[in-house]
């Protein structure tokens, strides 16, 4: 098996797993989807019957990509998922700033999220904002001497009960979690990080299978983070119930009704055929969907107006999907 490779990323969603990593032997990055969904009543990742399906899934990408996945770096995007914003400051008298003020700061303020929430484990933990003596600094290290520091902090945690469910998931698979990361969170640094946004202001909307994803960007920093219940299966579950077709039909609508000519397609006749859809349904395929994206998207970007009502949305905001 090639055993020349860097970190191992696996994305466990709802509906799929996600292989990533980097082939040094071919110096080229490889990534593989598999699918673990096989209709509406059998999605929940949490089934004994899930478990086999992702286990499966795994041991067919080892054997697909001739690898031996020993260590992980686990991405997801719980719905359960938390989080907490905290604030804290330091007394300094005017003393030479020292960089190790901040990371006891931190670790503080950290003892205290895990001492009132502890269920919980912190995956993430993120400086919203540092303000040296009433003045808002965007670097540390512009900071000599001053009389007071403070700290804005956002921290992501998932339950405990859930991060030890994946550790004895992947243990009875002979693997090794080195991390567990926010998915969303992830993609989007990524992206910030190896693109050309040029804006300010952005907000990213990651929308999943039965949830979705909203964080918001100023300066590159992250200053907000929130998983709503509503993803792409409602979308299935709104066709299903208005053309009164089975869940592997509306899945197939869902994702090839926006290409040219789809409703002439023999895969959508069939469907159409099977299902005595009428031609005013039809006609009304499109306006289900996209009233679905409506709702999401105005969900998610009320979310965070909502919490930045300063937010200006006559200059420049990139809405990313």
């Amino acid at each position: 098996m090639n055993k020349n490779l860097s970190e191992i990323f696996l994305e466990l969603g709802s509906s799929k797993i996600i292989l990533s990593f980097n082939d040094e032997l071919h110096n080229k990055i490889i990534t593989e989807e598999k699918n673990i969904l096989n209709d509406e009543k059998n999605n929940n990742l949490f089934l004994d019957a899930e478990r086999n399906k992702i286990e499966n899934s795994i041991y067919e990408l080892e054997k697909k990509n001739n690898i031996y996945i020993k260590n992980i770096n686990l991405l997801i995007d719980d719905k359960n998922t938390i989080t907490i914003g905290f604030s804290v400051s330091k007394k300094i008298n005017y003393n030479f700033f020292d960089k190790k003020n901040l990371e006891y700061l931190i670790q503080d303020a950290k003892q205290t999220i895990l001492k009132f929430n502890n269920e919980y484990e912190i995956l993430h933990i993120f400086v919203t904002k540092l303000t040296v003596d009433e003045n808002k600094i965007d670097d540390f290290k512009k900071i000599e001497k001053c009389n007071k520091i403070t700290l804005d902090l956002l921290f992501i945690c998932i339950p405990l009960k859930k991060i030890e469910y994946f550790q004895k998931l992947f243990s009875n698979n002979h693997i090794n979690i080195n991390k567990i990361l926010s998915s969303s969170y992830s993609k989007t640094f990524y992206l910030i990080n190896n693109s050309n946004i040029d804006y300010e202001d952005k907000i990213f909307i990651d929308l999943g299978f039965k949830k979705t994803a909203v964080l918001f960007y100023n300066k590159n920093i992250l200053k907000y983070f929130d998983i709503i219940p509503v993803g792409s299966n409602h979308i299935n579950k709104d066709l299903i119930k208005i053309l009164n077709i089975d869940y592997a039909s509306s899945e197939i609508i869902k994702k090839n009704f926006h290409k040219k000519d789809f409703f002439l397609s023999h895969k959508y006749k069939s469907i159409a055929e099977n299902f005595k859809i009428t031609k005013e349904n039809e006609r009304n395929i499109n306006k289900i969907i996209e009233y679905r994206i409506d709702e999401i998207l105005e969900i998610s970007v009320k979310k965070v107006t909502n919490q930045f009502e300063k937010l200006d949305f006559k200059k420049k905001i990139k809405l990313i999907l």
